[in-house]
């Protein structure tokens, strides 16, 4: 449950037990990938756990996991989850979002992990993120993650 403020840079959905093959996934770790916030070091039990850390608020390093892992620049994720650049070197300083902040950073982790779970494989996830789609009007699903009616309609 601890984060890790040292660590800013991890693989994406490695594991805590067992290192895994780059890229791929297996039936257990899909599983564990799927756990809200993992693929940004916040774990939680169940809902009220991941409640308790939204209000406390998370670690700026979530950020920037989450920023790895889907292989964005910082402005592109600023974009994405609605947060300043200068807040965000705000939080760094002071170490914590805010809920708020938090919560629109665990929209897009959840995103990233159902794609995870869906694709079971990083580049295929990542290029569907951000590949424009039909379906959404020519924007990419990553475009979509800045609002919550965005996420469910890539959701559906």
């Amino acid at each position: 449950m601890a984060e890790n403020p040292e660590s800013t840079e991890i693989p994406l959905f490695t594991p805590v037990k067992a290192a895994r093959k780059p890229n791929q996934l297996d039936a257990t770790s899909v599983r564990d990938v799927t756990a809200e916030g993992e693929s940004i070091g916040v774990r939680a039990k169940d809902a009220r756990q991941l409640i308790a850390h939204l209000h406390k608020g998370f670690h700026w390093n979530t950020f920037e996991r989450l920023r790895a892992n889907l292989d964005l620049s910082q402005s592109e994720l600023c974009r994405i989850v609605d947060v300043n650049i200068r807040t965000v070197n705000r939080r760094k300083l002071e170490r914590r979002f805010h809920t708020d902040e938090s919560e629109r950073i665990l929209r897009v982790a959840r995103l990233l992990e159902s794609a995870m779970a869906l694709f079971k494989d990083k580049p295929r996830t990542l290029t569907w993120l951000k590949t424009s789609k039909k379906a959404l009007g020519g924007k990419s699903p990553l475009d979509y993650a800045d609002t919550s009616v965005g996420i469910r309609e890539v959701e559906e």
